[in-house]
Order: structure tokens, then sequence, then C-alpha cells
């Protein structure tokens, strides 16, 4: 079962964080978890350290093509497992069991959001795609970090 997650995160004055939907993310198995990209991934963060410590797993994630051309940044996309965004890359990674992060709304989202987290995803559907390939269902939850 695969989880359709947004996530939120306000940082007050007590950094601390709550995941609310959490629970819906699987202990093993693959799920497609669809995100809304922040201009800081402050919530991918959290969700990802969350899901290391608690689940014991890795999420995967896409990355905007940009990242691979990035000097130094080989570490990282090695480390947090990104890979390019392609129908058949995100299909395969699914069919081998693993948790998968889509931010359909992409730097567009990050760059042209507001406080009010608006879905700015335009004709992005690409994640629906790679569920109905991977055969993994996408079911509407919503995750904040506070």
């Amino acid at each position: 079962m695969a989880d359709f997650l947004t996530t939120r995160v306000v940082v007050p004055d007590d950094p601390s964080h709550e995941i609310e939907g959490f629970e819906n993310i699987p202990s093993e198995g693959p799920a497609l978890v669809v995100l809304y990209h922040g201009m800081m991934p402050v919530d991918w963060f959290c969700l990802l350290a969350e899901s290391i410590v608690y689940k014991k797993r890795l999420i995967c994630s896409v990355g905007d093509r940009f990242l691979f051309h990035l000097p130094g940044f080989d570490g990282m996309i090695d480390c947090f497992q990104i890979y390019p965004g392609s129908i058949e890359s995100c299909t395969n990674i699914l069919k081998q069991g693993n948790l998968l992060a889509i931010f359909p709304g992409g730097l567009r989202e990050a760059l042209f959001g507001d406080e009010t987290y608006p879905l700015i995803w335009g004709t992005r559907t690409g994640f629906a795609k790679v569920a109905m390939k991977a055969k993994v269902a996408i079911e509407p939850k919503s995750v904040t970090v506070y």
C-alpha cells in the first residue's frame, strides 16, 4: 500500500516536530510517498530521519536532473539513494520493494509556493503512472511536521 503524503514544517522557538500519519508508512514492502516540495526540504529530512530510526528504512527519492550535474553532490546522491525521475526507474525502485518519495511540484513549488502550501503540480502525473506500473496504491494521507 502506498501513501500520499503532504508535509508542512513550522519551525517556532521549539524546533521539535511531529509527523501525523507516519504509521501509514509500511515497515516492509513498496510504498510511493508523494510530498509537497518546500523551499528548504526540512520536512523531508524529518520524515527521512523518522523512517530510518523507527522503520529502519531509507526512503529513496527522486531528484531533479540538475542535482546529478552539481560538483560534490555524488556522495549525497549515493548516501540518500536519490534517483532521476523516469517512470521506468521509479517503477523499478518500487518493484524491488523500496519506499520511494516523489515531489511532483519540484522546484516550481519550492520557488512559487507560500505558507498556504498550494499544490503546484500542473499536469505532472508521472507519479500516478509509476503507481499503476508498479501496482502500488496511492491512498490519500497527510503528514504534518511541526
